[in-house]
């Protein structure tokens, strides 16, 4: 049963299988917290973000050429998948991540710590992802 649950919430959570360390680690772990620390692990892997900004992707069409007729490639996209995936990994709360998305141009900047780069202008990248050949 443990192995069965690790095996689920790391797909879940991740996309990707528990390793054959991880499998062994938790079996042999005292059941002293070691469901809550397989999550709090989980959550902080840069996985967790990849996994799940997957979702947010298919909801906005992302994909890094414009398809159709032309299917030209749309250079610079990876930056708003890449934004996702940081959104998702920081814990971003839902209403300021919503708030970039509409008006990440015109909100007060968020800072990456890291890249000192304004987060929040690349909310509104998914209009870019809308189908280039209707004018």
């Amino acid at each position: 049963m443990r192995r069965s649950w690790l095996r689920r919430v790391t797909y879940d959570l991740t996309g990707l299988p528990p390793t054959t360390a991880e499998v062994r680690d938790f079996i042999e772990a005292p059941l002293d917290r070691a469901y809550e620390k397989v999550v709090d692990r989980l959550l902080e892997s840069p996985h967790f973000g990849e996994q799940w900004s997957r979702h947010w992707m298919d909801v906005v069409r992302y994909a890094e050429t414009k398809a159709f007729e032309a299917d030209y490639a749309m250079p610079n996209v990876f930056q708003y998948r890449d934004y996702l995936i940081r959104a998702f990994n920081e814990d971003i709360p839902y209403d300021q991540f919503v708030g970039e998305a509409i008006a990440g141009d015109l909100i007060e900047p968020r800072i990456n710590a890291i890249t000192g780069i304004n987060e929040s202008v690349i909310g509104p990248g998914y209009l870019y992802l809308t189908v280039g050949q209707h004018g």
